[in-house]
């Protein structure tokens, strides 16, 4: 019966893919070390939903807590991760000034929010409530954004 086959190894394509994807995912929180410049880690979670990971953790120093997230596809298509990359890399992303993280064109909101667009149209975020403006965002937690492996991160999804 070849429909029975077919359906068979339709199943088993996914389960590998989604084995990929869980050991890519796994690959990437390693990034999100439980010590950056002096920011702990106090929570990290993974998830995946329709093609797209993400892992976001939440790193706290002091009386400021800032949420880093990476968000990605996971297929090769770039589907919607790369539409919101291509719009984050021209700054249609709710204005902001530019700035430079890593080497990469990225973009810091008014409110503070850092979005820094990686390859295959991923995107690493760095949110916190705690800072009102651009400017106090970039001195409470620049430290954090410095020391965080960026680089390594956009190699690896290369």
């Amino acid at each position: 019966n070849e429909a029975g086959k077919f359906a068979e190894a339709k199943e088993k394509a996914t389960l590998c893919l989604q084995g990929i994807e869980q050991k890519l995912s796994g690959e990437m929180s390693t990034f999100f070390k439980e010590e950056i410049a002096g920011w702990s880690r106090t929570s990290l979670d993974k998830n995946q939903a329709m093609g797209f990971s993400n892992i976001t953790a939440v790193y706290e120093k002091g009386s400021y807590s800032v949420d880093v997230s990476l968000t990605g596809s996971s297929g090769s298509g770039g589907g919607l991760g790369g539409l919101i990359g291509g719009l984050a890399q021209s700054g249609l992303m709710g204005g902001g000034q530019q700035v430079t993280v890593a080497g990469i064109p990225s973009t810091l909101s008014p409110d503070g929010t850092l979005m820094v667009p990686l390859a295959k149209g991923s995107i690493l975020m760095f949110e916190s409530g705690d800072f009102n403006s651009a400017d106090e965002a970039i001195e409470g937690m620049g430290d954090l954004i410095n020391d965080f492996p960026v680089a390594d991160i956009n190699e690896k999804l290369n």
